[in-house]
């Protein structure tokens, strides 16, 4: 009903968000996953989840891309169950 700036959830969205791209750009694409995947869960309809959403899509077309066929594959099941959370 009212604006929601500086809330508690944002906060912990805006926090998570932030880990799985530090994961990621340390190269722990799995961990990232996991931690986008967390967001979109719980904070469905944050604008961090929409971020996630793409993080996740962008991490499945790289394995796509080198080959990792069966990696990009599950990555993508993991996230259409977290879209069917609710």
């Amino acid at each position: 009903s009212g604006q929601r700036t500086g809330s508690v959830p944002e906060a912990i969205s805006a926090s998570l968000l932030r880990a799985g791209i530090s994961l990621e750009e340390r190269g722990m694409t799995h961990q990232a996953v996991t931690t986008y995947l967390k967001i979109i869960v719980r904070y469905t309809n944050s604008q961090e989840a929409s971020i996630a959403v793409e993080k996740v899509l962008a991490i499945v077309e790289g394995l796509r891309l080198r080959g990792q066929h069966h990696s990009a594959m599950t990555v993508l099941d993991r996230l259409e169950a977290a879209r069917l959370t609710d």
